[in-house]
């Protein structure tokens, strides 16, 4: 990906159709694989994140950013962990 985190794009997120700003906001529209968003937003493959044992709202937030979903951390941790378990199923 010729894309990296740095400047404008250190906030950004990767998804299939393009970068996105934290707000939803199109970035750099384009077509990006797999491999390209998980190297950009910081996935890695041989690693299992479970989102289920994350001990605060600040890295449900973090991990839901990796994934492409952007949580309020003004509702609960119950209401958060249930959104984020939504998104992955999709």
């Amino acid at each position: 990906m010729k894309y990296k985190k740095k400047g404008a794009y250190s906030k950004a997120i990767a998804k299939p159709n393009g970068l996105f700003a934290a707000n939803g906001v199109l970035l750099v529209r384009g077509q990006f694989s797999q491999t390209d968003i998980d190297e950009f937003n910081g996935n890695k493959k041989d690693e299992k994140f479970s989102f289920s044992n994350r001990s605060s709202k600040d890295d449900l937030e973090e991990y839901g950013r990796t994934v492409g979903i952007e949580l309020d951390k003004r509702k609960s941790k119950k209401s958060l962990l249930k959104q984020l378990r939504d998104w992955t199923k999709k």
